[in-house]
């Protein structure tokens, strides 16, 4: 597998090891797509690897590990063809015709501080500002990792300057290791379906050609966790993956590799406004 393309800073807790990457050396080799400060690109139980990546080859638009994005620039909506734009937590893209930002390069990559380490938690910070359209746009940001007896948490905390309220949706994209031809599962929450399956476990297996893809809907603000079981090729067990905010969909993704559930928050930011959200993941063990 070719090797990740930034140092790691390693945190630990009990037979937890969490791997974090860190951007300061290269503003640029996390690319558009993901948040770089406290992305985090391994997770290990003792000698078990909780995540993988979604290919073997790195690239930066499908990653690895158990990274965040979120799905809207900060000014897209303003920024003209040729005008740049704010890329949250990456750095400064160019509007072009391309359909998908996200897959844009950056001009440049936002400048990151880790401003507080601990042996078991890492806090990491960020600012951008940008003129589109002769309007200010700007943000504030700070994340921080926590290792914890069971699993991690992620809390990220953003405020924004903007002319009006931007609507941003953010959604983590966990790379869960899985094996060929078995897979996890996925215990679809009340009320939700996908593929007009509603209730009970949905398996996701991909193959060495294709991937599988869904999206879970009729969720209406769904905050009571996400249930997943492990492959039982890879140890089995579970995570109870729990967000403090309403979700409004889970997109799913898998191939013969990895699993992804990723549930999606939207929320528009008025201007000044500081929103802080926290992420847990929960893992148990057969």
């Amino acid at each position: 597998m070719e090797a990740f393309p930034l140092p790691l800073i390693t945190l630990t807790k009990g037979a937890w090891t969490c791997d974090i990457a860190d951007p300061r050396e290269n503003p640029l080799a996390l690319g558009a797509r993901f948040i770089h400060g406290g992305y985090i690109a391994g997770l290990c139980y003792g000698e078990r690897p909780i995540v993988n990546r979604a290919i073997n080859q790195w690239d930066p638009y499908y990653g690895q590990g158990l990274p965040e994005a979120f799905d809207e620039p900060l000014g897209f909506a303003a920024a003209q063809s040729g005008d740049a734009f704010l890329r949250i937590g990456s750095g400064i893209c160019e509007r072009t015709s391309a359909s998908r930002h996200d897959k844009s390069d950056l001009l440049r990559g936002v400048e990151w501080k880790l401003s507080e380490q601990g042996s078991d938690y890492c806090v990491w910070r960020c600012s951008d500002q940008l003129l589109i359209g002769g309007a200010a746009y700007a943000y504030d940001f700070e994340r921080r990792i926590i290792l914890t007896d069971d699993g991690l948490i992620s809390s990220s905390s953003l405020s924004t300057t903007c002319p009006w309220s931007e609507p941003l949706t953010w959604f983590p994209h966990p790379y869960i290791a899985q094996g060929t031809g078995s897979g996890c599962g996925l215990h679809l929450p009340e009320h939700a379906f996908i593929n007009n399956q509603q209730l009970g476990i949905k398996t996701w297996r991909g193959n060495d050609t294709d991937i599988e893809f869904g999206v879970v809907s009729g969720l209406w603000g769904h905050q009571s966790g996400i249930a997943i079981e492990l492959d039982p090729t890879c140890g089995g067990g579970g995570i109870d993956m729990r967000l403090d905010r309403p979700i409004d969909k889970i997109v799913c993704w898998a191939n013969q590799q990895s699993f992804a559930a990723e549930p999606y928050w939207s929320h528009a930011w008025s201007n000044g406004e500081r929103a802080q959200w926290t992420l847990t993941y929960r893992f148990h063990f057969e």
